[in-house]
């Protein structure tokens, strides 16, 4: 009789401590990845300030009207795009600069309306560029802090492309320019970004989840002796 009644017990207490383990590493996973934002045009009000700072913080975004990012110029908006000026495209000389907080890089940007070899400088390492589907794409490189991507004209297409270690980019200023001597120009449909969460924090989250599926199996075997 007594063995009967333990039977129970012994499923009801697996499945709790069970439940417990799945609430805490699920807990883990979204404390690291929920701090993630995206820079969209109807953030941006059109060509009335050359700085535009998140609401969170954690991005700044500055436009200028020249290759040594030294003019400021405003940062304008057309509908679906982040652009320069009024409602324009950033073309010729002109400059963006990203500054990211500590601990948060890019992960990812859309191009529309666009042809133009552009360079992203200012990372630590190689950031993992994945150019996803788009079929204009001409080339595209890394080297000593450098990213460079060469694209065709897209005809008004949003492409999207992802960069898969926002660390490369954590706490950086990122300056974005163009092979002028072609007559491009760019505009992003969003630009993407994460916290980026250290490794000890990331460690300890492990440590913790690890310590409390300890603590339910031990808690079993009790009740079970």
């Amino acid at each position: 009789m007594r063995d009967s009644l333990k039977k129970p017990f012994k499923q009801t207490e697996h499945m709790k401590h069970s439940k417990i383990l799945a609430l805490i590493l699920a807990g883990m996973t979204v404390g690291l990845t929920s701090q993630a934002g995206t820079v969209l045009p109807a953030n941006i009000i059109n060509n009335s300030s050359p700085i535009f700072t998140t609401a969170d913080g954690l991005l700044t975004l500055k436009a200028y009207s020249d290759s040594a990012s030294t003019i400021p110029m405003n940062l304008g908006t057309g509908g679906n795009y982040i652009g320069t000026g009024n409602a324009g495209a950033m073309s010729g000389h002109q400059t963006m600069t990203l500054q990211f907080a500590p601990g948060v890089g890019l992960t990812g940007f859309g191009t529309i309306w666009t042809r133009a070899d552009i360079t992203i400088s200012g990372f630590v390492s190689d950031p993992g560029l994945n150019v996803g589907s788009d079929p204009n794409v001409i080339s595209d490189s890394y080297n000593s802090g450098v990213l460079t991507l060469n694209l065709n004209w897209d005809a008004g297409t949003i492409y999207h492309f992802s960069l898969s270690d926002p660390n490369a980019s954590a706490g950086q200023l990122l300056n974005i320019s163009l092979d002028y001597a072609t007559g491009p120009q760019v505009a992003f449909s969003e630009l993407d970004y994460a916290l980026v969460p250290e490794p000890s924090v990331a460690a300890l989250g492990l440590l913790g989840g690890l310590a409390a599926f300890a603590s339910a199996r031990r808690f079993r075997s009790l009740k079970n002796s």
